[in-house]
């Protein structure tokens, strides 16, 4: 999730040098977005004691990448 973090606030100061503000509230949501479903994966194993696993991280940030990508992509259009 660390890393995914880093990848996205990358992301976010290009399009802030860039001037893309569309890019910067995509990238700026992107990580947020992902640790929301991090924290429903881990609740809807064990609603009563969630335990935050990799899996759980590895999950939301395979489905926010491609997610994150068609909003950047839809937002241009």
């Amino acid at each position: 999730m660390r890393c995914y973090r880093k990848s996205t606030e990358k992301e976010y100061a290009g399009a802030e040098d860039n001037g893309d503000s569309v890019a910067m509230t995509v990238w700026g949501r992107a990580a947020e977005n992902a640790k929301k479903l991090v924290l429903l994966a881990a609740c809807s194993e064990n609603r009563k004691e969630p335990i935050i696993m990799p899996r759980h991280s590895d999950w939301a940030v395979q489905f926010i990448r491609p997610v994150a990508q068609l909003k950047f992509e839809f937002q241009r259009l």
